[in-house]
């Protein structure tokens, strides 16, 4: 099919400077990986805008202007942490609005006392 008339693809000659260097791209990453055994990340960006433009016969046609980034990148390995922080815990303000953090069998402590002096209160009624 002649290129005039194609559909774009990436062996276009619209797209062949992004070809060649997506192309480069991977086989560098591919290759990383397989001599540091290590993940790689090779990622496209493209942007895509069209002008109007005048060609030697002064007639108007659409001129594409395609930019594209191609980045790559060696993962390096890195340690992880993951938990849930705050089990059997509960945070308060004090009198003076400081944060306070207190156990919770303590929170409880302290209700119960409280709840037991209502119902001491009520039963002398």
């Amino acid at each position: 099919m002649d290129d005039n008339k194609k559909i774009i693809a990436l062996d276009s000659k619209l797209l062949d400077p992004m070809k060649k260097n997506l192309e480069y791209s991977l086989n560098l990453m591919i290759k990383s990986a397989l001599m540091l055994h290590r993940s790689t990340e090779v990622n496209v960006k493209v942007s895509i805008s069209v002008e109007k433009e005048l060609d030697a016969n002064g007639k108007i046609y659409m001129a594409p202007e395609i930019q594209y980034k191609v980045t790559e990148k060696i993962k390096e390995p890195k340690g992880e942490y993951k938990g849930i922080c705050g089990h059997n815990l509960a945070i308060v303000l004090d009198d003076e609005d400081n944060i306070l953090v207190k156990d919770i069998n303590e929170q409880q402590s302290l209700f119960e006392e409280n709840k037991n002096t209502s119902n001491d209160e009520d039963n002398s009624l």
